[in-house]
C-alpha cells in the first residue's frame, strides 16, 4: 500500500481481501474516517517526547514538526498533547504528492524544512495546529 494515496490504498486493499462487492472505497473511507476520528484524540505520545520537547524549549533548541498526516488528521492525533506541542513553534503537513518516491516520503519532508527544492504540497502552520 505504500506509495499510494489513502483512496488509491484502500481501493487496492478492498480488492486484494476480496470484499469489493461488499464494501465501496467511499463506504470504507466514511467508517475508517469515523473510527479514526474517535481513537486519535485519545492517542499517546511516545514515550520521552514530551520530556525532549521541553527540554529543547527551555534551553533555547530550534524545533519543527515536518508530518506526513494531512492537517485534519494531525489535529486530531494531537489535540491531547497541545500543552506541550505549543512549545514548537514551526509546524507543517506534507500532502501526497505523485512527484515523490514513495519510500522517500518522510526523508523528502524533512528535505523541505531545510530548505531543499523538493516537489511537494505542504501546508505551513506557524502557531496552529
Amino acid at each position: 500500500m505504500m506509495g499510494r494515496n489513502g483512496v488509491e490504498a484502500i481501493a487496492w486493499l478492498i480488492k486484494e481481501v476480496g470484499i469489493s462487492d461488499q464494501i465501496s472505497v467511499q463506504d470504507f473511507v466514511a467508517q475508517k474516517d469515523a473510527m479514526l476520528a474517535e481513537m486519535f484524540p485519545e492517542c499517546n505520545a511516545f514515550p520521552g517526547a514530551e520530556r525532549l520537547v521541553r527540554h529543547f524549549a527551555k534551553h533555547h533548541i530550534p524545533m519543527a514538526i515536518c508530518s506526513g498526516s494531512c492537517y485534519r488528521k494531525f489535529k486530531q492525533k494531537s489535540v491531547k498533547h497541545r500543552d506541550w506541542l505549543d512549545l514548537i513553534p514551526i509546524k507543517f503537513n506534507l500532502f501526497h504528492s505523485t512527484s515523490i518516491a514513495v519510500s522517500l516520503r518522510y526523508f523528502h519532508c524533512n528535505l523541505a524544512y531545510l530548505g531543499y527544492q523538493v516537489e511537494l504540497y505542504i501546508e505551513y502552520c506557524e502557531h496552529e495546529i
